[in-house]
């Protein structure tokens, strides 16, 4: 059911969250639970390259998320000038 599939994707994201913050270019990098696809994983979020996003990819499909993932990871490069990442 919806339900269960957004309470499974919550808990999921309580605990993954913490580890994609452990990488600094994922420090503004949400998840939580979205009603659409009847309950899944939403990633969303800036990031500087497209590299970035997929390797955040790799890291949730890597967790194995009890429900499906939506991405919702939109691309800002770096102000030219700028040391992060």
């Amino acid at each position: 059911s919806q339900a269960k599939n957004l309470a499974a994707a919550r808990e999921h994201a309580s605990r993954l969250e913490p580890d994609i913050h452990h990488d600094s270019r994922f420090a503004d990098i949400k998840l939580g639970a979205y009603t659409g696809g009847g309950g899944c994983l939403w990633v969303y979020g800036f990031l500087t390259s497209d590299q970035a996003s997929n390797e955040l990819s790799r890291l949730v499909e890597a967790s194995h998320p009890p429900v499906p993932v939506q991405y919702d990871i939109r691309i800002l490069p770096p102000e030219p000038g700028t040391t992060n990442q």
